[in-house]
């Protein structure tokens, strides 16, 4: 089993780390938490959710997962390659899709900021090309826009401000 370990105690400084395990010898990749108790870990193995802090955790969807990302205790998304997951019942329905963009070789990371409207950032095979794909349709559909070279992560804030970063 691999841990996941979680800060508690923030507003004192005796805050204190404690591992909690998720039942799986995959690697963990990615970590998404709603609010203090619902929350999702995805990796090789799948995603596990968690409804009590951590305390417990589920398989939810054997769909290998490097990212995840989320809006609430009901909406949570992942991605692994070209195929993304998505869940809006808090994970006991996961619908499956695909990103149809030819120019992408590998998907970087993905960031929501309503149920609508999120981000997923790519590399292509040739270059160092770069690509930033939006969505505004809860990820039916994906538009892109070519990103400067090396820009590989993203943040945004709302569906109109954000950031774009990486290496160099």
């Amino acid at each position: 089993m691999l841990a996941v370990v979680f800060l508690t105690g923030l507003k004192d400084a005796s805050a204190q780390w404690h591992l909690q395990r998720v039942p799986t010898n995959q690697e963990l990749r990615d970590i998404y938490f709603a609010d203090s108790l619902y929350g999702w870990v995805a990796g090789p193995g799948g995603i596990f959710h968690t409804t009590d802090g951590g305390e417990s955790w589920t398989l939810q969807d054997s769909t290998p997962a490097n990212y995840l990302a989320g809006i609430d205790a009901n909406n949570c998304w992942g991605l692994y390659g070209l195929s993304l997951v998505h869940t809006t019942d808090g994970g006991n329905v996961w619908s499956k899709s695909s990103i149809n963009f030819d120019s992408i070789s590998r998907t970087r990371e993905i960031i929501f900021v309503d149920s609508l409207t999120g981000w997923i950032t790519s590399t292509t095979n040739i270059g160092y090309n770069n690509w930033i794909l939006r969505t505004t349709d809860g990820g039916s559909s994906w538009l892109p826009t070519r990103l400067p070279p090396y820009a590989l992560f993203c943040s945004f804030v709302n569906s109109k401000a954000g950031w774009v970063g990486g290496d160099y």
